[in-house]
């Protein structure tokens, strides 16, 4: 998190956030978004997509594409 980020205070009664937001250049979704983990099956996939791809560096996107159908 940013420096200027870590200065606005969504609980300040003087400024709402929208305006510290403005006065501390800051995009507001940098306040109020939240990552998520990514879900396991995702990251299964990604992971046998990365062996096949470093098994096979010569085959394109069809063949991962047709790799993943099966």
């Amino acid at each position: 998190m940013s420096e200027r980020t870590s200065l606005v205070n969504p609980k300040c009664k003087t400024y709402s956030v929208r305006r510290q937001c403005q006065l501390f250049c800051v995009n507001r979704s940098q306040i109020y978004y939240k990552p998520v983990q990514e879900k396991p099956e995702n990251l299964k996939i990604m992971r046998i997509m990365d062996e096949h791809i470093l098994k096979h560096p010569a085959e394109g996107v069809k063949s991962n594409y047709y790799m993943l159908r099966e």
